[in-house]
C-alpha cells in the first residue's frame, strides 16, 4: 500500500526509528551499524521505511541546496555566489526571506513510500505509535 508522508513527517518517524533501533538494542551508536540481533518483523519493517526514506532525504538536500542556489545574493557585475568565510551562502535580507518561505513549502511537500503494516500486540509508546502510524503499524 501507498501512503504520502511530508518531510517533517518523515523526520518525526526516522527519528523514532533510530530511538526504538537503539533503545531495543537494534543499534549500535559507537559503530554506527544494526547489531546482530535477530530481527522482528516490526524491525524488518522499520528498516524498509528508514530505507525508503533514506532515498527521500537525498533528494530533499538537492533540492534544499537548489534553494539555497535560487535565493542567495550574488556579485552584481559577476554573477557570482557570495559565500561567507565558512562556505556558508550569503543572502540578502529579502532573499533569505524569500529563502526560508520556500523550505516551509519543501518541508511540507509530500512523498510517496510503500507502507509494510506490522499487525499484533506491540509494546510502544505513544510517541513510537504516532510516528508509525500508516507506515508499520495501522493508522
Amino acid at each position: 500500500m501507498k501512503i504520502q508522508k511530508n518531510y517533517i513527517e518523515l523526520q518525526k518517524f526516522d527519528n523514532a526509528a533510530t530511538a526504538y533501533f537503539i533503545k531495543n538494542g537494534y543499534w549500535d551508536s559507537e559503530t554506527k551499524k544494526f547489531t546482530d540481533k535477530e530481527s522482528t518483523k516490526l524491525v524488518s519493517n522499520l528498516k524498509n521505511i528508514v530505507k525508503q526514506a533514506g532515498a527521500h532525504f537525498e533528494e530533499y538536500r538537492e533540492k534544499y541546496e537548489e534553494l539555497n542556489i535560487d535565493h542567495c545574493a550574488e556579485d552584481e557585475k559577476t554573477n557570482i555566489i557570495l559565500r561567507e568565510p565558512n562556505g556558508d551562502y550569503k543572502f540578502t535580507k529579502d532573499g533569505l526571506k524569500k529563502r526560508n518561505k520556500a523550505r516551509k513549502e519543501l518541508d511540507l511537500s509530500s512523498v510517496e513510500l510503500h507502507a509494510r503494516i506490522t499487525d499484533g500486540e506491540l509494546a510502544l509508546t505513544d510517541e513510537e505509535k504516532e510516528a508509525f502510524s500508516g507506515l508499520v503499524i495501522p493508522s
